[in-house]
């Protein structure tokens, strides 16, 4: 990758086990604890992060895709003596794990997965082990203790493969709910709708009919607050002159958007304050971080910059998602999470 930033965004927790990864992670009854550092490529908008793997080790840069169910690389391309295929019908791993109905050649596991930038592209490999080592801000395994007490919890939609969706009531701008057709944002039988939690994607996605009732809303929202409307800048349809705006530790003071999610007898709400609902194109314009998504797929999809200084905990022995919203605006971020 050619561009690189040097900060690291957001906390992932997954209470799984990764099966690929590392083999002696499913071997204990307490989820052992590792983590990598997270980086950003300034050109494409994604996510990676740096791993070592194999003996000898060769370094290997992999897109973050939350979605995704492998990690899948191209491991003709280096040697490695620790490396092991699994048997394709002895294997628990392989059964767990595995999409195909096929063994790969000399009887390896085979599985494939879609290519998270090409839908309409298939990848096909063999499921493999080998040693990983790196360090940083990717939690697999554990918690953050000192967050313990801010985070909310949500149940994970169970219908969505290996994506990762939640529900969502409402949404809210400035404490006034926003009005559209809200069965969009349940998951028909044809698996559209929802809202999906997405590293892949860069920005906010919205079906065209939320999209234009929260940019809409956001609109009027912002000339409440003497915001100077200007034109819109591809890919966003609402833009704003950054002349005049109060800049604050949690960004832009600009509308506040509010999701409101369900949770064990009560409703929790996810703040997205103005350093994620707001995309800086330049010293003079910023624009509002969603686009619209058109009639199919998701309903909302939250994609990399919204989820920046978020603390997400990926739960899957309980299927729930614990959250809180951007840890800016109390001063701290996940960039320095030791300093919690």
């Amino acid at each position: 990758m050619a561009s690189i930033s040097q900060s690291h965004f957001f906390f992932f927790t997954i209470l799984l086990y990764i099966t690929i990864l590392v083999s002696n992670v499913v071997a204990q009854n307490k989820p052992q604890t590792f983590q990598i550092p997270i980086k950003k490529d300034t050109q494409t908008l994604q996510y990676y992060a740096s791993l070592r793997i194999g003996t000898p080790p060769t370094d290997v840069d992999t897109v973050l895709d939350l979605g995704g169910r492998f990690l899948s690389l191209a491991c003709d391309k280096f040697k490695s003596s620790t490396r092991r295929s699994f048997p394709c019908a002895a294997s628990e791993y392989c059964q767990t794990v595995s999409n195909s109905t096929t063994c790969g050649a000399n009887d390896t596991c085979s599985v494939t997965a879609f290519n998270p930038f090409n839908k309409n592209s298939v990848l096909t490999g063999v499921l493999t082990e080998d040693v990983v080592k790196s360090a940083g801000e990717l939690f697999i395994g554990g918690v953050v203790p000192e967050l313990s007490q801010e985070i909310s919890f949500t149940l994970i939609a169970s219908s969505a493969g290996s994506e990762y969706y939640v529900y969502v009531n409402s949404i809210k701008i400035d404490k006034r709910v926003v009005h559209f057709d809200t069965t969009l944002l349940n998951i028909n039988q044809n698996g559209v709708g929802g809202t999906k939690i997405s590293t892949a994607t860069p920005y906010g996605i919205l079906h065209t009919v939320i999209y234009n009732a929260v940019v809409g809303d956001f609109v009027k929202r912002a000339g409440e607050r003497n915001l100077t409307h200007l034109a819109a800048v591809a890919p966003f349809g609402a833009c704003f002159s950054t002349k005049g705006v109060r800049w604050t530790k949690g960004g832009p003071r600009v509308p506040m958007i509010e999701l409101e999610l369900p949770g064990n007898m009560v409703v929790w709400t996810w703040k997205i304050h103005g350093a994620n609902s707001m995309v800086r194109v330049n010293k003079d314009v910023m624009c509002l971080g969603f686009v619209d998504g058109g009639t199919n797929g998701a309903a909302i999809v939250l994609g990399g910059h919204i989820l920046e200084d978020n603390y997400l905990e990926f739960d899957m022995t309980r299927s729930v998602l614990g959250f809180t919203s951007s840890l800016l605006p109390q001063g701290k971020s996940c960039a320095n999470y030791r300093n919690i």
